[in-house]
């Protein structure tokens, strides 16, 4: 597994991220850690859990595609 590292203005994550309200604190949660002035996301190799981001990549597809996800 290697690391991952992304550019926080990078239009696409700013669009699917950056701009709903608490995606850049769920990405956090996930591991990534903000980098050189809150320019860079970053997911260092030992920080990366298969089952914290399986975990994560269900719950979000689950809130995109159930109508009734967090009704309760």
């Amino acid at each position: 597994m290697r690391s991952i590292a992304c550019l926080f203005i990078h239009p696409t994550l700013q669009e699917r991220v950056g701009n709903l309200h608490g995606g850049i604190e769920f990405l956090e949660l996930c591991g990534f850690d903000k980098l050189e002035g809150n320019e860079f996301l970053f997911l260092a190799r030992e920080k990366v859990d298969k089952a914290i981001l399986n975990t994560a990549g269900v719950e979000l597809n689950s809130a995109i595609t159930n109508p009734f996800f967090g009704v309760l």
